[in-house]
């Protein structure tokens, strides 16, 4: 496994540990995911047998596990929402000052987050663990305070590197998965971004200017 677009340059080594990183924690989060599963069959299991018992704390920790931890693996593959309005209007150069600032943003954003989240945890866990009232009486509730804190790291090293990609002139991850992983066999396909879009845009037009052509030919007949 290695990191979508890499090049020979100095974050190559950087890039794939991070990208190992991200993979890793995405299983986490599919595994939380199956705990959630899981956990609710054997809550109704232990009801049709009589003794129930109360999943909801483990239930809530887990579902944070699977949405954080999932998180950088989503980035690096570009799977997040993203609406292109804007930036596909835009040049390479207006696109590249776009991708800086808003990963700047992004980067100063989940660092601040990353920062109040283990400030909690610590608050939290220290010098009364923090507990909630479940079903089966007093749950610890500080632990997940770390796991929300902890999942948060694989995705600000993502976002970091996004930054730093796009001030070295290499496209963000979301953009990679698009352009820079074409088929070996076609080296010119969807290399140029702005190539892609500038057909589409030409294709558009031609239909544009076929439409009152055709409407005048049948005002004619």
């Amino acid at each position: 496994m290695s990191a979508p677009g890499l090049k020979d340059d100095p974050i190559r080594v950087v890039e794939n540990a991070v990208v190992w990183v991200a993979a890793v924690s995405a299983m986490i989060a599919t595994l939380a995911t199956l705990g959630i599963v899981a956990a609710f069959v054997g809550s109704v299991i232990a009801r049709w047998l009589g003794d129930p018992f109360d999943v909801t704390n483990l239930v809530s920790g887990l579902l944070v596990t699977a949405t954080f931890a999932g998180m950088a693996w989503t980035t690096v593959r570009g799977e997040q929402v993203s609406v292109q309005v804007v930036t596909e209007r835009l040049g390479p150069k207006a696109n590249r000052v776009l991708d800086i600032v808003i990963w700047s943003l992004a980067s100063g954003y989940i660092l601040w987050l990353l920062w109040a989240s283990v400030d909690r945890a610590i608050t939290r866990t220290w010098p009364v663990p923090e507990t909630v009232v479940d079903g089966v009486g007093l749950a610890p509730l500080w632990p997940w305070r770390w796991v929300f804190a902890v999942a948060l790291i694989p995705f600000f090293l993502v976002v970091l590197l996004n930054l730093v990609r796009s001030i070295i002139g290499r496209r963000p991850y979301d953009d990679v998965m698009q352009f820079d992983d074409a088929p070996p066999s076609d080296p010119t396909a969807l290399s140029d971004r702005d190539a892609l879009r500038a057909a589409s845009l030409a294709e558009h037009e031609q239909q544009i200017d076929r439409t009152p052509a055709q409407g005048s030919d049948g005002g004619a007949r």
